[in-house]
C-alpha cells in the first residue's frame, strides 16, 4: 500500500532536533563515511539502513538493559530498541539531505501469552529522489524469523501484519518521533520498565481522535435539533454566490468535504444532474438522514460517505472539484487534510474553501477563544495568507477569491466562561466583531474567506 505523508512540507523531514541530533560529531562522521562509500544517493540510503540494521544491535536481542533514545546515544551505545534505531537511521540520512520520517505498526508482543498484548513498533519512511518515491525500511535487526531487507519495489519489513490477531499498520510517514514514545524512552531507567510503560496510543492519534470525537458528538446533536444550527449557518445569498463562483462543468466529480446536512451537496446535485456529487463527513447519523432525503427527492447523482476524520476513503485523482463551507476550522490536522484534498484532486482540479477568518486587529485570536466556548472541536480560523501557505505546501495555488461575512449566534448556555473570555481580550478587538448580547444569546460578525485553489 502507498505511504501517506503526514505533511507535504518536505523541510520537516530534514530537520535536526534534540532526538535526531545529526550535528553530533560521531553521527555526522558516520554519515560522511557511508555517503563517501556509496554509489549515488539510493545506494547511500541502502548502506545507512544496513549499517543500522546490522551494526547496531536491538537491545532485547543482546539482553542490554540500558535505554537509548537520541541518535547519538544509540550510536555511542551500539544498541537500541526499534524506535531508537529509527532515530539513528533518520539522523544519518537527514545529515546528507535525504528526507526521512517515522512510521508505526501495532504488533502482538508475545504470541504465547494467555492474553496477547499489542504494542507499537517503529520503523522509517525514506524518500528516494532517484525514484521519486517514498519507501519504508525496518532497521530493527534481523534474527531467526525476522528478515527485513532494503527494497524499492516490494516492501520486506521485519514483521508481516496479522490483522486476524488485531495487528495494525499505519502507512503514514511522520516528520517527528511520536511524543508518547519519546516520553517513555527518556523516562525509563531500564528496558524492563520501558516494556511495562510503552504507550497503548500515540500522542498524535490520541489528540486527533479526541478532537474528532468532540466534533462528531456536538454536530450530531446540532443537526438533530436543526433549527438553531440552520439559523447559525444558512445564507441563501451566499449560497447562490458560491454556486456561481465554483463554475461547475458537465460531468464533473465533486466532493463536498464536511458536508454536514448537505448544504452545498444538495443544490449542486440538483442543479447539475450530469455530475456526480459525494458528501463526506464524520457525522454518520446526519449522513443517514441525508441519504433518506436524497432518495425521497429522487436525486440519484448524490451519495454520502462517512469516514474517520483523517484519511479520505477515495483513490488518487478521483475528483475534479472539492468544495467545503464552514468546516475546515474544525479539522485537527489541517496539513494532513489538505494533503488528502490534493491527493484526491485530479491535476488542474480545484478546491473551493469558504471559512471564517480572524479580523486583522485580532492578533491574539479572541475569535478562536470565543468559538472554543462551545465544545464542538473548534481548532482555528485561518487568515488568507495562512491558507495560501497551507495549500501551497500541498501543490495548490490560489486562483481567485471573494469576501463575505456571517452574523453568528451562540446560545449562552453553550458558552460557559464567555465573561472571562471577554475580560481577557481587548475591547477594541471585541468591538471589531460587533459583539452584542441578549438575555439568552451572543451575536458576532465574522468575515469569511472564499477562495478557489487549483492543483498545479
Amino acid at each position: 500500500m502507498k505511504t501517506t505523508l503526514y505533511t507535504n512540507d518536505i523541510e520537516r523531514y530534514l530537520q535536526r532536533s534534540s532526538i535526531i541530533d545529526f550535528d553530533n560529531a560521531s553521527v555526522a562522521q558516520l554519515a560522511d563515511k557511508l555517503y563517501g562509500e556509496a554509489d549515488g544517493e539510493t545506494d547511500f540510503v541502502r548502506k545507512a539502513f544496513e549499517y543500522v540494521r546490522d551494526r547496531i544491535s536491538h537491545s532485547a536481542d543482546i539482553g542490554a538493559d540500558e535505554v537509548t533514545c537520541t541518535a547519538s546515544q544509540v550510536l555511542a551505545a551500539g544498541h537500541g530498541i526499534c524506535f531508537a534505531k529509527s532515530h539513528l537511521l533518520a539522523a544519518i540520512l537527514r545529515c546528507k539531505g535525504v528526507p526521512a520520517g517515522f512510521c508505526y505498526q501495532k504488533l502482538v508482543l508475545d504470541d504465547d501469552a494467555e492474553i496477547p498484548e499489542l504494542i507499537y513498533h517503529g520503523l522509517n519512511g525514506v524518500y528516494l529522489r532517484e525514484h521519486d518515491k517514498w519507501i519504508r525500511l525496518d532497521a530493527r535487526g534481523n534474527k531467526e524469523g525476522v528478515n527485513a531487507q532494503f527494497s524499492i519495489d516490494t516492501e520486506q519489513l521485519a514483521f508481516p501484519i496479522r490483522t486476524q490477531k488485531g495487528e495494525e499498520d499505519d502507512f503514514t510517514v511522520y516528520p517527528d518521533p511520536d511524543k508518547e514514545i519519546i516520553k517513555v524512552l527518556t523516562s525509563s531507567k531500564s528496558r524492563k520498565q520501558l516494556w511495562a510503560e510503552l504507550p497503548m496510543q500515540l500522542e498524535y492519534n490520541k489528540a486527533i481522535r479526541t478532537s474528532i470525537d468532540d466534533t462528531r458528538k456536538s454536530f450530531e446533536e446540532s443537526f438533530a435539533k436543526g433549527d438553531f444550527y440552520n439559523r447559525q449557518t444558512q445564507d441563501s445569498e451566499h449560497l447562490q454566490t458560491i454556486l456561481r463562483f465554483i463554475n461547475v462543468k458537465k460531468g464533473m466529480r465533486i466532493l463536498d468535504l464536511g458536508t454536514g446536512s448537505g448544504y452545498l451537496a444538495f443544490p449542486i446535485a440538483r442543479e447539475y444532474p450530469d455530475c456526480t456529487v459525494v458528501g463526506l463527513d464524520i457525522v454518520s447519523e446526519a449522513l443517514a438522514a441525508n441519504r433518506e432525503r436524497a432518495a425521497a427527492d429522487g436525486i440519484s447523482n448524490l451519495k454520502f460517505v462517512s469516514y474517520g476524520g483523517v484519511d479520505f476513503p477515495f483513490e488518487d485523482e478521483a475528483f475534479d472539484l472539492v468544495v467545503t463551507r464552514y468546516a475546515l476550522h474544525h479539522f485537527p490536522d489541517i496539513d494532513r487534510s489538505i494533503g488528502e484534498v490534493s491527493r484526491v484532486l485530479k491535476k488542474s482540479g480545484r478546491l473551493f474553501i469558504s471559512d471564517p477568518r480572524p479580523n486583522d486587529c485580532d492578533t491574539e485570536r479572541f475569535v478562536d477563544d470565543y468559538m472554543r466556548l462551545k465544545k464542538d472541536g473548534h481548532i482555528k480560523f485561518y487568515t488568507k495568507n495562512e491558507w495560501i501557505n497551507i495549500c501551497g505546501k500541498n501543490g495548490l495555488e490560489l486562483a481567485d477569491s471573494f469576501d463575505s461575512s456571517i452574523r453568528f449566534p451562540k446560545k449562552k448556555d453553550t458558552a460557559a466562561g464567555y465573561e472571562q473570555v471577554l475580560a481577557k481580550h481587548s475591547k477594541a478587538v471585541i468591538e471589531s466583531y460587533d459583539l452584542t448580547q441578549t438575555d439568552t444569546e451572543l451575536y458576532l460578525t465574522e468575515q469569511v474567506n472564499n477562495m478557489m485553489f487549483i492543483k498545479i
